[in-house]
């Protein structure tokens, strides 16, 4: 049996799996990245064949408590869990830097783990909230050419 099942082997979860794996038994599962299996199994992660292949739409953050980190024993990391810019659409920052904060939690033991994911992972989401208040100023076509006429960090090219 193992101790963590981790799914999905993106940037995120490959790292949450490595760093999980001096700690705990870890299975993974994966559609995909075939090379990124081959390197993280002699770290101690164990593969299984997939289940179930699906795919989704991106989820647009508009408020500071779009995210969720997960609950009961089930833990949500970047782009799962809702941390996409909603500027950019990116959300890799944000899968590695939440992927390294669970690890740090769970490595250190599994008690209170939800909560204590959910208060570390409070900037993140400070983060997001700032972008998602300059969204309108990014995408409203007046918004946007009022800063910019208004010369607001700006560089002079002489």
């Amino acid at each position: 049996m193992y101790d963590i099942a981790i799914i999905g082997l993106g940037p995120a979860g490959a790292t949450i799996a490595r760093l999980l794996s001096k700690e705990y038994k870890v299975i993974a599962v994966d559609r995909k990245n075939e090379e990124l299996k081959k390197k993280i199994k002699n770290k101690g992660v164990f593969f299984d064949k997939l289940i179930k292949k699906e795919a989704c739409f991106v989820f647009l953050n508009k408020s500071f408590f779009s995210t969720c980190t997960g609950k009961k024993g089930a833990y949500l990391i970047g782009e799962a869990a809702g941390m996409i810019s909603p500027s950019s659409l990116e959300g890799i920052s944000y899968s590695m830097k939440s992927s390294k904060i669970l690890a740090k939690i769970l490595n250190k033991g599994i008690k209170n783990t939800g909560y204590k994911y959910f208060v570390k992972t409070l900037g993140i989401r400070i983060n997001l909230l700032l972008k998602i208040l300059k969204m309108p100023f990014m995408y409203n076509r007046f918004l946007r050419m009022t800063v910019m006429k208004s010369g607001l960090k700006s560089i002079k090219i002489n």
